[in-house]
């Protein structure tokens, strides 16, 4: 990935680093969701990925999401999200 300057987005990642971030509003709800075995919301997940991916938009020529999206709304969902980007979103 390196080579080709792609920024590998990992959600099981996103989700450890949110979690580790208990001082954060957004890490105590992931911790509370997690705690009580439920699943992650979908614009929850969404917010977070998208937050990575601006993050690191201007120092990188692309995404590799690993894990994401689950289902056919949520990757339609997403597409409308990155697409003012201008970034090459590639699904595995």
């Amino acid at each position: 990935m390196d080579r080709y300057y792609f920024w590998k987005v990992s959600i099981p990642q996103i989700i450890e680093d949110r979690v580790h971030h208990l001082w954060s509003k957004r890490g105590r709800a992931l911790a509370a969701l997690l705690n009580r075995n439920e699943l992650i919301p979908r614009d929850f997940l969404l917010e977070m990925v998208l937050e990575d991916m601006l993050h690191y938009v201007e120092r990188c020529s692309g995404f590799l999401i690993d894990g994401f999206p689950r289902n056919i709304e949520q990757a339609e969902r997403f597409v409308k999200m990155v697409r003012s980007t201008r970034k090459r979103v590639v699904y595995h």
